[in-house]
């Protein structure tokens, strides 16, 4: 049991913290971290905008994902309530635990911009996964961290490990619903530069200037060119662009139909598509779209790729269209469409 002066001692220091805090709020702190999260807000939405495009639209979604418009607020009220806490415990807390609360604010600014990176930027949805779980991880940290300076600056945490435990589960739904069961990269999420091999499909369509209809089928694994072909139906009717690359693939005696991205000139025909489903081929890129071909004057059957693929056991194939959807198009302007 502590003495008299003891008491007296700890009641004075007491005070003499308290005063502290008081006479030095250290509002410069709470400038400096409402400055970094307003960074943060904006730097997330330019990696977003920067990533947007036909790779995300072609995504599946939960059911339980809000409206886009519904993020940007709750971001903006989860990192005023973080620079809050920081501050709280800056002004608190002058000693080992205002550093490692530091550290791990830190740790999450970094975290948080990563995301957004992988995420859209790099379109890895499963890397993007992993990371934010070291996220929510570090923000429960936090939460204990913050907690034990003040108690306040605690409870201002637990929206943020509410809001980015739910992103985990939107984001580990993306990732369960978008990848094959039989290989381990993302099935219409590869690692791989659509423009680069659109543009190598573009060369190809230019073998053949009346029907510039041009695919190369890349093994994404190795990310490298496998087979080619361009329209040849003036020789056979059945002779597209998408059939001549699967033939030249079995010509050379390819057999790993799943590990293939095909890249095509122009959407699929329901035939093509039909025979890129019957090969097994797991993901199509295309460039000039059925409809719009139609109003160039191209005589084209009226049903989209995503429909076809959509009936057949294999539903879940990943269509990307769009892809340099202006080069693809000044093909197919070139050429009488009279026919």
């Amino acid at each position: 049991m502590p003495s008299i002066s003891e008491s007296g001692t700890g009641s004075m220091d007491s005070d003499n913290a308290r005063n502290n805090t008081q006479a030095n709020p250290r509002y410069d702190v709470l400038a400096i971290c409402c400055a970094i999260s307003l960074t943060l807000l904006g730097l997330g939405g330019w990696l977003t905008y920067l990533g947007l495009g036909p790779w995300y639209e072609t995504l599946e979604f939960p059911s339980f994902q809000p409206p886009p418009w519904v993020f940007t607020p709750v971001w903006t009220v989860v990192l005023a309530l973080l620079a809050v806490a920081t501050w709280l415990v800056v002004r608190n807390d002058r000693g080992r635990q205002s550093n490692i609360a530091i550290g791990l604010y830190g740790a999450q600014c970094v975290l948080n911009a990563m995301w957004s990176l992988l995420f859209f930027t790099v379109r890895r949805p499963d890397i993007a996964l992993w990371e934010l779980l070291a996220l929510d991880f570090v923000v429960l940290a936090m939460i204990v961290t913050y907690g034990n300076a003040s108690r306040l600056a605690g409870l201002l945490l637990i929206p943020y490990l509410a809001w980015v435990s739910f992103a985990t589960a939107i984001n580990g739904w993306i990732v369960e619903h978008n990848y094959r069961t039989d290989r381990s990269t993302p099935m219409n999420l590869q690692c791989l530069n659509h423009e680069v091999h659109m543009r190598e499909a573009i060369a190809v369509a230019k073998q053949n200037p009346s029907a510039p209809f041009g695919a190369v089928l890349v093994h994404g694994g190795r990310n490298e060119i496998v087979a080619m072909g361009v329209n040849k139906s003036h020789l056979n009717p059945t002779w597209h662009g998408e059939i001549a690359a699967i033939n030249d693939y079995v010509d050379q005696g390819g057999t790993e139909w799943n590990e293939l991205v095909l890249y095509t000139t122009a959407e699929p025909c329901c035939m093509c598509q039909g025979a890129i489903t019957w090969a097994g081929i797991s993901e199509v890129v295309y460039g000039t779209s059925i409809p719009e071909l139609m109003q160039l004057g191209w005589k084209q059957i009226d049903v989209p790729s995503r429909e076809v693929a959509g009936r057949s056991w294999q539903p879940n194939v990943a269509i990307t269209g769009g892809i340099l959807a202006s080069e693809c198009g000044e093909l197919f302007q070139r050429v009488d469409n009279g026919k």
